[in-house]
C-alpha cells in the first residue's frame, strides 16, 4: 500500500528535503510568504510531497529491517519442524501408504516378470545389435 501512496505523492520534476518533513514545511512556508506567484508555491508544495514520500519509504525500510529477523527465526523454526517430522515419520508413512495402496492391488514380482517376458526379449535385442556389428582382429 505504501508504494501506491508514494507513487501518488512523488513528482521527479521537483526537489525534496530528504525525509525531513519539518524542514520541507518550513521551506514551503518561507516560499509561500516570500513569493506571491503560484508557480513558486507549487514548487514548494511538490517538494513537501516528495519529502513525505521519502519519509514513508524510510519508515517502510526500517519496519522491514525490524521484521526480517523475526521472519527468519520463524522460517528456521518451520524448517526444523518439517525436517523432524520428515526424519521421524516419512519412511513409516510412505511404507504404510505403499502397503495399503500398492502391494494389496499389484503383485510387484509378477509385474516385473511380465514386463521382461512381454516387453523385453534380450535374445532378440542382442541378435539385432550383433546383426549389424563387424569385428576385426589384428595380430
Amino acid at each position: 500500500m505504501s508504494q501506491s501512496i508514494i507513487a501518488l505523492l512523488r513528482n521527479n520534476l521537483f526537489a525534496d528535503r530528504g525525509d525531513d518533513i519539518a524542514d520541507a514545511l518550513s521551506y514551503a512556508d518561507m516560499v509561500f510568504s516570500s513569493y506571491p506567484e503560484k508557480a513558486h508555491c507549487y514548487t514548494a508544495l511538490y517538494m513537501v510531497m516528495n519529502t513525505v514520500a521519502n519519509a514513508i519509504e524510510k519508515a517502510d525500510a526500517q519496519r522491514a529491517e525490524q521484521t526480517a529477523p523475526a521472519q527468519l527465526a520463524l522460517d528456521q523454526l518451520i524448517d526444523q519442524r518439517i525436517k523432524k517430522w520428515a526424519d521421524a515419520e516419512l519412511d513409516t508413512r510412505m511404507g504404510d501408504y505403499l502397503n495399503a495402496n500398492i502391494e494389496d492391488h499389484i503383485d510387484v514380482g509378477q509385474t516385473i516378470k511380465d514386463y521382461f517376458e512381454d516387453d523385453f526379449d534380450l535374445d532378440e535385442a542382442v541378435k539385432e545389435v550383433l546383426k549389424n556389428a563387424s569385428i576385426s582382429i589384428d595380430i
